[in-house]
């Protein structure tokens, strides 16, 4: 199942940096967007009840099926980046 990861995070965010770092030591490719650079982006996620970089969002080919945290979390980042099916 095809996976797009995109990683919402801030400058000098320390959960940010080794979420991904570790994307990148496991070679799943992802998009970065700047919260600060962003509010529109960075209220939206705050009016869904947000509070912590970085926001990592995997969406899958099935468009029902998307997964939404925020943190540094290996295990979530594990189970849906490099897992074939969605959990």
């Amino acid at each position: 199942m095809k996976r797009e990861v995109t990683v919402y995070s801030k400058d000098d965010c320390v959960q940010c940096d080794r979420t991904k770092a570790w994307l990148n030591k496991n070679g799943v490719p992802f998009d970065e967007v700047d919260l600060i650079a962003n509010p529109m982006t960075l209220e939206a996620f705050k009016d869904e009840g947000f509070s912590s970089a970085p926001i990592v969002t995997v969406k899958t080919s099935d468009p029902d099926v998307e997964f939404i945290w925020a943190g540094f979390i290996p295990d979530n980042l594990k189970k849906h980046t490099l897992t074939k099916e969605a959990a």
